[in-house]
């Protein structure tokens, strides 16, 4: 597991959620991005799956009150 009381891996963790989200504005599928780096951090696959799950929920959310919002085309 990984050590986050070091501040070294909290700022790893914190630039790879900044890369992440802007993978995913620009291109999508930021998963190819996060999941295997946070493996490679030490995370176990459940957690790592788990997390990019939790983190895309509120983003796909906004995203459909948006295109909701702006009506029919």
């Amino acid at each position: 597991m990984v050590d986050l009381s070091s501040p070294f891996n909290l700022l790893v963790l914190l630039l790879l959620g900044v890369f992440g989200g802007v993978v995913s504005t620009m291109v999508g599928g930021s998963i190819l991005v996060v999941v295997p780096a946070m493996l490679a951090l030490g995370f176990p696959i459940t957690v790592a799956i788990a997390t990019y799950g939790v983190a895309i929920l509120p983003a796909g959310m906004v995203g459909a009150f948006a295109d909701w919002r702006s009506g029919p085309r």
